[in-house]
């Protein structure tokens, strides 16, 4: 009997040279008798285990530094909008509350603002899917914006321009690509609708209004 568990041993071993607890362990598991291929394959499925559980603490250290790291960063960004007078702390017994002073709720008003009014980014628009969708007749763009809204007209032949139009003049832009519906849904967004006219110049010249 000894002898048979003693072959078993160094049968598994072989010429490797493996954890010890890991064929203690795969050893107590398969049994007496247990063949060299068993016991390998407890041993294999024992490492494989192992890894798991390690590829698990990875995981759950990295968790925890990131965690950590957005700590920081929040707490970094309370100390920067105290230290700008933007919000302020009110002690309540063993709670830290946190409300906005009256600059902090002026510059709140004035960022939504900035939010509210931005402009889509232009540089979309020279997207190759949007240059190369071409059209097999021209296509006219006229536009009368308001001087109250020049940064939307600013905007808007940036955006043609991007597009591969060409100006004939600065409100008249011409070129033989499709419209995108991008650009069509920026203009129901920024309220630009009423003032953009698009045209298609058919076969027998005549001008055909598509929006």
């Amino acid at each position: 009997m000894w002898g048979e568990k003693t072959l078993q041993i160094l049968e598994t071993i072989g010429e490797a040279t493996i954890d010890a607890a890991d064929l203690l362990t795969a050893f107590l598991n398969t049994g007496y008798g247990a063949s060299v291929l068993r016991i390998e394959y407890e041993r294999f499925k024992l490492q494989k285990q192992r890894r798991q559980r390690q590829i698990e603490r990875e995981k759950q250290k990295e968790k925890i530094l990131l965690e950590k790291k957005r700590r920081q960063r929040f707490y970094e960004m309370i100390n920067r909008l105290k230290k700008d007078g933007l919000i302020k702390e009110i002690p309540k017994k063993d709670k830290k509350l946190i409300r906005l002073t009256l600059k902090g709720k002026n510059r709140l008003i004035i960022l939504k603002n900035k939010i509210e009014n931005a402009l889509p980014d232009p540089s979309s628009f020279k997207d190759k899917r949007f240059r190369d969708n071409k059209n097999n007749r021209f296509i006219v763009v006229t536009f009368d914006i308001p001087e109250i809204e020049r940064p939307k007209r600013d905007w808007l032949r940036e955006v043609l321009g991007n597009l591969g139009l060409k100006f004939l003049q600065k409100s008249v832009w011409v070129g033989t690509i499709k419209i995108p519906e991008e650009l069509l849904e920026c203009f129901k967004q920024l309220q630009l609708v009423e003032y953009v006219e698009i045209f298609e110049i058919n076969k027998t010249g005549t001008l055909k209004q598509i929006t």
